[in-house]
């Protein structure tokens, strides 16, 4: 009878210790997951806070103001350009035009003032053009055109001074 004692004892203990195993290795895998859902809510958080960074740094090298208005008066001569002064001389005299900026090939049409760029876009002030003005002097920033070969629409270079304050 007693080696049926020991059986249902060593039974007993190994089963109960089967559980307390269980137990603790239950525990320590929720501790795991605990902790590995703490290291990705912490590594979320540094790299959300790294992109935001990023990202405003972007922004403010971006909407620096020299930086808009080099990219708006860049844009108003090409624009000048194309559609006041090549587009009237080819339609004009089509045989020819191409002789005519040749002439202005190294010495440049006459400079075009910020104010006359304004102008050719719009009569009326515009909200681009309080912004330049707010910035840059309209009679003394201006530009050079320099036609190149093959005297196309988009065959040119331009000069750019810019007389402004930031």
């Amino acid at each position: 009878m007693k080696t049926a004692n020991k059986n249902v004892s060593s039974t007993f203990h190994t089963s109960r210790t089967r559980v307390e195993s269980s137990r603790i290795a239950h525990n320590k895998k929720v501790d795991r997951i605990k902790r590995d859902t703490a290291q990705t809510a912490i590594l979320g958080v540094i790299l959300a806070s790294m992109l935001v960074v990023i990202v405003g740094v972007l922004i403010f090298i971006l909407n620096k103001p020299e930086r808009q208005v080099v990219n708006k008066v860049e844009s108003l001569a090409k624009d000048y350009y194309e559609k006041a002064i090549y587009e009237p001389m080819a339609k004009s005299n089509p045989s020819s035009y191409k002789t005519s900026l040749k002439r202005y090939g190294e010495t440049g049409f006459s400079p075009v003032a910020l104010r006359r760029l304004l102008l050719f876009k719009s009569p009326t002030a515009t909200k681009e053009s309080k912004y330049l003005t707010n910035y840059c002097d309209e009679n003394n920033t201006y530009v050079i055109y320099y036609p190149t070969e093959p005297y196309g629409e988009k065959d040119y270079r331009i000069d750019y001074h810019y007389t402004c304050t930031f």
